[in-house]
């Protein structure tokens, strides 16, 4: 997560699911964002293939759902998002309008509208 940013910073959680987060500051900083969920529009087919079968709406809603769907893995840790495995384009037409909401599922600071969704 201190590396350059535009590159998956992927870690192992509660020793069984991997979590990827895109890094977005300088090196050395620690800034990285943490996808929590997407609605998938390419590769449904292996997303359900990998998702064993789970209904469209549970391929991707979570973190760990999400790197099970897109296959990545610790392997993929480092790799930049832009690149041969990993591209993350723009959609497509008007830009998507970016919301912001309280956090859910800590403790502290719940208050912060740090939870941002693009619609």
């Amino acid at each position: 997560m201190f590396g350059e940013g535009g590159r998956l910073y992927v870690y192992f959680t509660y020793g069984m699911h991997w979590c990827a987060n895109i890094v977005t500051g300088p090196i050395g900083s620690g800034e990285a964002v943490l996808i929590r969920a997407l609605t998938p529009d390419q590769g449904v087919a292996y997303m359900r293939e990998r998702r064993l079968g789970r209904p469209d709406t549970e391929l991707a809603n979570g973190p760990a759902k999400i790197c099970q769907a897109l296959d990545i893995t610790g392997a993929d840790n480092g790799t930049m998002i832009d690149g041969e495995r990993f591209v993350l384009l723009p959609p497509k037409g008007t830009p998507p309008s970016v919301r912001t909401t309280t956090r859910i599922g800590i403790r502290h600071d719940r208050h912060r509208l740090w939870r941002f969704i693009a619609t």
